[in-house]
């Protein structure tokens, strides 16, 4: 946490700081109140569909209430009828005249409830007064009537029963004596149409929910799937056991009972459906949230652009500086802080400007004349002569090696005096370097080894002269100490071309070097065999990228590399 501190802090740009920050204030209210908004509107609806489920029962359960009691009157005013009731229990009378008593009273009465009511299917009155069946209606209670639980029940219980055989839904109602009224003398059964009884059902298709009436005993009178099977056999399973759970895992489920025939209905929804009805609340809600958003983030790029706009021109001149250019004017006419930051780093660009320039052409100017100075001392013509009267005269006495440390030593004052200028070629250089390794060799009687690798292609590039003798002296100077302790020194000199540089390698074995003791020496005028003055001469002449670098090789080797931009023209051979 920390470290995202830290990188938040002081490493992220200020645009994006400014775009972070706003970013998070404006997107946790939003995201906050688009939650909080799906949230209510989710405890809403859900609360809307359980209501409307809970209205939806309590209706259908009135209106089966209504038509199952509008049947029971039909059975109970059917089951009173007076004349019936004589007739019955004067069942001794002949079969004829109970006969006439049906057609004449009863049996119009029935026919015209049957054919009056769009529920009612037929009618059936069993009574043990008589042995066989009377008319269309009155039949004898055989061992296969007496033993059916409708017909026990109806001798228990005086009262309406509802019953359903699977097939059809029947009202039972004992038919009682004229005199004492406790005594059964006939059982009256109403059969109705369940699908003209119970259409009520058909206008509560909410969310495709599922219905089932189930009769005391947990028989199924009527069921209406949801589409659901796992959740239909859940509430088919809760219906058979009675259970008055009303919770499912799967769905929604409301419990009802009808009065009337003591049926239970069970209205249930799956929760998936619960689901599909939140669905355009939470795509609505996410979009809203997604444009808010949006608009949000779009109005802070504008505002976080606005606002930094000028500090990132203020970079881009101070980059522009820090590159060497100091050229460039800056000014405003703003006077707030940033502005006042502008003109300031303005005005002091200008100065800087005209100070480096001054100091920078004292400098080449110093140097220069120091050169000057330099190869004033010398005169080139009575050197070369003495040199080379030297080398004759020791030639003739057969002193090889004083000949031959002579003549090269006049090849190494031609090459590093170069006739007073300044700029010489990579070729005459290599010269320079050669002739003076040899010298050293031949007087030091070959105490340590030279090998040059030189890339041809580099050799007519122009450089300053006289760079890579200090970095060979230190390198002898090494290799040397080198051979005095552990064996014979070694030095080996490269030259390649690397992009836009040419790069000199000076390696020599030995050993390792304190980097941080040589850095030290690069820094500090008047110590390092003209290391220093290398390095000035760099700065003073080449660009970005050119230097004096050195390193420790693998083998744990000394190497300086000499990397030299090559914006020095390319000297042109002559032709002969």
């Amino acid at each position: 946490m920390k470290a995202l501190y830290k990188w938040f802090a002081y490493k992220l740009p200020i645009r994006s700081k400014l775009l972070i920050s706003f970013s998070i204030l404006v997107m946790v209210p939003i995201l906050v109140l688009g939650i909080y908004s799906y949230q209510q509107s989710k405890e809403n609806t859900e609360r809307q569909i359980r209501s409307t489920m809970e209205s939806n029962l309590t209706r259908l359960t009135s209106e089966l209430d209504t038509r199952f009691q509008r049947e029971a009157s039909t059975v109970r005013f059917l089951a009173y009828n007076l004349t019936f009731r004589n007739a019955l229990e004067n069942s001794g009378a002949s079969a004829m005249t109970m006969a006439q008593v049906m057609n004449t009273s009863v049996e119009p009465t029935f026919w015209y409830f049957i054919a009056g009511d769009a529920y009612v299917k037929g009618m059936e009155v069993y009574s043990t007064k008589v042995r066989n069946k009377i008319g269309n209606f009155l039949l004898p209670v055989d061992d296969t009537v007496s033993q059916q639980a409708w017909y026990q029940q109806a001798l228990d219980s005086y009262a309406t029963h509802w019953t359903y055989d699977g097939v059809e839904i029947c009202a039972n109602r004992a038919i009682l004596d004229t005199n004492s009224s406790s005594e059964v003398i006939a059982v009256l059964r109403m059969f109705c149409y369940p699908a003209s009884l119970l259409d009520a059902t058909d206008s509560m298709n909410y969310l495709d929910n599922g219905i089932r009436i189930v009769d005391e005993n947990g028989q199924t009178v009527y069921a209406r799937n949801s589409g659901v099977d796992a959740l239909d056999e859940a509430v088919r399973l809760l219906a058979e056991d009675g259970s008055e759970t009303a919770a499912l895992e799967q769905g929604v489920l409301y419990k009802s009972r009808m009065e009337v025939s003591g049926w239970s209905i069970y209205y249930y929804l799956d929760k998936a459906n619960i689901t599909k009805e939140l669905q355009p609340i939470l795509n609505t809600t996410i979009l809203v949230v997604l444009i808010c958003l949006f608009l949000s983030i779009a109005v802070i790029n504008l505002l976080a652009t606005a606002l930094t706009r000028r500090i990132l021109k203020l970079q881009e001149y101070a980059e522009y500086v820090a590159e060497g250019h100091l050229d460039k004017e800056l000014s405003t006419t703003d006077t707030d802080e940033i502005g006042v930051v502008t003109n300031s780093m303005g005005q002091m660009t200008h100065r800087l400007n005209d100070m480096i320039h001054q100091v920078y052409t004292m400098e080449i100017e110093k140097k220069a004349s120091e050169l000057r100075a330099l190869q004033a001392m010398i005169n080139p013509h009575f050197l070369y002569n003495s040199l080379s009267n030297i080398k004759w005269k020791a030639l003739r006495s057969g002193n090889d090696d004083i000949s031959e440390i002579t003549g090269l030593l006049a090849k190494f004052y031609r090459t590093c005096l170069n006739n007073g200028q300044p700029l010489t070629t990579v070729r005459s250089e290599l010269e320079n370097i050669k002739a003076y390794v040899r010298i050293q060799q031949l007087t030091h009687d070959n105490g340590f080894d030279a090998e040059y690798d030189i890339e041809e292609s580099q050799l007519d590039y122009r450089m300053l002269n006289f760079m890579l003798q200090p970095i060979v002296e230190n390198a002898v100077k090494h290799g040397l100490e080198y051979e005095e302790e552990d064996g014979k020194g070694h030095i080996r000199i490269e030259c390649r071309g690397e992009d836009e540089f040419i790069v000199f390698r000076v390696i020599n074995n030995g050993g390792a070097i304190d980097l941080q003791k040589v850095a030290e020496v690069m820094r500090t005028p008047g110590t390092g065999y003209g290391i220093y003055n290398i390095c000035e001469r760099i700065e003073l002449y080449y660009g970005s990228g050119s230097g004096l670098f050195p390193s420790i090789t693998e083998d744990g080797e000394t190497c300086f590399t000499l990397k030299l931009n090559r914006t020095l023209e390319k000297e042109t051979p002559t032709e002969a």
